[in-house]
């Protein structure tokens, strides 16, 4: 009865390891396949490549989603431009945190387009290991966009150790547009020391002024801007109708209480400002709460909206139902 027990016993632990290499052998083809189609998604990002294409192959690489980023990562190192700004971009939306030491070099980027998206994406990821690299590349550089790129990176990131950094460029640079951004950038870190300066230029007569401060002054939140933003619509001429709005709605969703954000949020996504709903569904995401995944969740019959809630979700690893993916 042993014996046989015995080969039972045997024969069994032949079967799982028989099993379990083929489970391997399988999973290892399965990742080939896979690896080989990202990269070929990857390679459509190329120059050369027509618009329509790139952006396809961007849209299915965000829905692969994190299984893309090792190879988005290897791919960074590339002469093709358009390619490695698609790439950044893609690893950006991603979140992907493992990928700031492999972007830090492109701060320093021949190809000012680079150097600038690598900035911004560096605090949009949000890692504070890119907190210092963006600091002594603002020392260094003189190149206003750049420096731009910087300041907007060093809000977007959250580190409160920025402010004092953002408040010496707001006091000290003899650049308008500098000045802006940075009074923006305090804006994100709670900081309204630079109101005042971005209030003067609501209404400048130069358009980059006009546009970074209707801008700069939704992001600091402050209602004594309204009036303002209010009398700049009256004008039948505005060309920024769109941005003015969106910055009234970001004052107003600044100035309201925890329980009161995601109605209001849900509410925007039926406003008829693409701008506005944009915006609405990447505070969803960012919310992150139950009460704001369903409302990412609720079907709407704006497609490219209904895309972004889509990428919102699976950013948060939400499954989503086939029928909201029609």
């Amino acid at each position: 009865m042993k014996r046989k027990f015995l080969k039972i016993y045997i024969f069994t632990i032949i079967l799982i390891v028989c099993f379990s290499n083929n489970v391997y052998a399988l999973y290892n083809e399965a990742k080939e396949k896979s690896d080989h189609r990202i990269q070929f998604l990857i390679d459509k990002l190329s120059t050369e490549i027509p618009r329509h294409e790139r952006n396809a192959a961007g849209r299915e690489l965000l829905e692969i989603g994190d299984p893309a980023i090792p190879l988005l990562i290897k791919s960074l190192e590339t002469d093709d431009w358009m390619k490695q700004y698609c790439i950044i971009q893609t690893l950006t939306y991603l979140e992907a945190k493992e990928s700031v030491p492999h972007l830090i070099p492109l701060l320093n980027s021949e190809k000012k387009e680079i150097a600038i998206s690598v900035a911004i994406a560096i605090g949009q990821i949000g890692d504070k290991r890119g907190f210092e690299p963006l600091h002594d590349v603002l020392k260094e550089t003189n190149d206003t966009h750049r420096k731009s790129a910087i300041i907007i990176g060093l809000g977007l990131m959250g580190d409160k150790r920025a402010i004092p950094i953002l408040k010496k460029e707001l006091k000290e640079s003899k650049n308008i547009i500098i000045q802006i951004h940075a009074a923006g950038s305090l804006g994100r870190l709670g900081n309204k020391e630079g109101f005042s300066t971005v209030l003067k230029y609501l209404k400048s007569k130069d358009i980059e002024e006009k546009t970074n401060a209707i801008q700069a002054i939704g992001i600091i939140g402050d209602k004594q801007a309204v009036p303002i933003l209010e009398e700049i619509l009256t004008d039948p001429n505005e060309k920024y109708k769109s941005q003015v709005l969106l910055s009234l709605k970001q004052i107003e969703f600044k100035n309201l209480t925890e329980e009161e954000k995601v109605p209001f949020l849900a509410d925007c996504l039926k406003n008829k400002e693409s701008m506005i709903k944009i915006w609405a569904v990447k505070e969803l995401g960012k919310d992150g709460s139950p009460q704001a995944i369903e409302e990412l969740k609720k079907s709407t019959e704006d497609k490219k909206i209904k895309e972004l809630a889509i990428l919102e979700l699976r950013k948060k690893k939400i499954s989503i139902k086939k029928d909201f993916q029609k």
